[in-house]
């Protein structure tokens, strides 16, 4: 019988499979994975009031089994943004210990 956990990632697995958007994670050592997952778009407002301007955010979700040292010269695609390539700014674990959750931003060139 599998644990709670284990039975959690089987089923966020099978959900960001189907139901993701596809991204190509791309490791500076060389190589790359594309997959499906959870990507989150946001917008923030900044300086609220007469001179506010907005800034986008995106978070991905990749798991750790494939991605398990997330780098800062890794760099990552969106299929639903062709064009644009970004970076980590920093890496957390998702709430179940198995993902990485990356907010990203713009890759210089």
């Amino acid at each position: 019988m599998p644990s709670l956990r284990d039975a959690t990632l089987d089923i966020e697995r099978g959900v960001n499979g189907a139901l993701g958007d596809e991204i190509t994670y791309s490791f500076a050592t060389g190589g790359a994975l594309t997959f499906n997952t959870w990507v989150e778009f946001d917008t923030t407002i900044v300086n609220p009031g007469n001179s506010a301007a907005s800034t986008d955010s995106i978070l991905v979700e990749v798991p750790m089994d494939l991605v398990p040292d997330p780098q800062g010269g890794d760099r990552i695609t969106i299929a639903v943004l062709p064009g644009k390539t970004f970076a980590m700014k920093s890496r957390n674990r998702g709430p179940t210990g198995a993902v990485w959750v990356l907010p990203l931003k713009r890759a210089e060139p």
